[in-house]
């Protein structure tokens, strides 16, 4: 997670979330939610309770967002080199500690979208079945799912976004999780973008995807923090409004980092989540 800029106060939008995965306002609910500081600081803990950590033989290697007590979202191209045979771990801010509120699961079934990896990287979306349920009363609110977004909110504002990754371009990934919150950018602006790149001609689809960043650069997303939640308020509610997917660079001022649009894929979700069986 990119630190850096450590001086204006970040204003966060508000969307309208899906109220079918409002369970009663328990979704969304941050256990010591804070105003968020433009730049990027350590996470407190319950500050981020649906943020967690795939891991392999205990190593990190991509984050993803709670939904629901077995159902974990995150990027379609985090399980592709792993698609099976790795953990999911919550209710921690730093991967070398081990808290009272530390949950791990195994993950039973994976399904990630059907047209991932045919169309540039677009559809970057995947659904974790867990074997077994995260307790979220037994964890007192350090462990807790998001809300959804409604499937025809626009993308406006800024996003905050949590991670383990790297916290600079060169560096290594971090065992603290860190959250920035970072303007999101036109669609019009990261189209022209990354249409001058050959190679990244033709990444981005506005219909599915959305970027965000600094003017300046040095904050954002980074690698490591890939499959992670972007998040945005609603009436004092998390809501998962994008998924980390791709960028060039770290946190670099002319090139945004971009986002699966999960307000796109909410039917897409609810259906598959279905499909697993409860």
């Amino acid at each position: 997670m990119w630190a850096a800029l450590l001086l204006l106060v970040a204003v966060t939008a508000t969307v309208s979330a899906d109220s079918s995965s409002k369970d009663e306002a328990t979704c969304g609910i941050s256990k010591d939610a804070q105003s968020r500081i433009v730049g990027g600081s350590k996470a407190r803990e319950g500050e981020v309770p649906w943020q967690v950590s795939l891991q392999r033989n205990g190593y990190p290697f991509c984050g993803g967002s709670i939904i629901e007590p077995t159902i974990v979202l995150t990027a379609a191209h985090c399980v592709r080199r792993f698609p099976n045979g790795f953990t999911v771990v919550a209710g921690i801010v730093n991967l070398g500690k081990r808290t009272s509120h530390y949950q791990r699961r195994n993950v039973s079934s994976i399904r990630r979208h059907p047209k991932f990896g045919t169309d540039g990287a677009n559809n970057d979306i995947a659904l974790l079945k867990l074997a077994e349920p995260f307790d979220f009363k037994g964890s007192d609110g350090y462990v807790a799912p998001v809300c959804l977004p409604d499937p025809k909110h626009r993308m406006e504002g800024s996003i905050t976004v949590s991670g383990w990754g790297k916290t600079r371009e060169t560096g290594k990934t971090t065992q603290d999780l860190y959250v920035v919150t970072v303007p999101v950018g036109s669609d019009l602006f990261c189209t022209y973008q990354y249409g001058q790149l050959i190679t990244l001609s033709s990444l981005y689809d506005r219909r599915s995807m959305f970027c965000a960043r600094a003017l300046l650069g040095g904050r954002g997303s980074c690698k490591g923090d890939s499959g992670g939640p972007a998040t945005q308020l609603d009436k004092g509610v998390a809501v998962v409004v994008g998924i980390v997917s791709f960028g060039r660079g770290c946190a670099r001022a002319r090139y945004a980092g971009v986002y699966t649009k999960v307000s796109h894929y909410v039917d897409w979700i609810r259906d598959n989540s279905k499909k697993f069986g409860r």
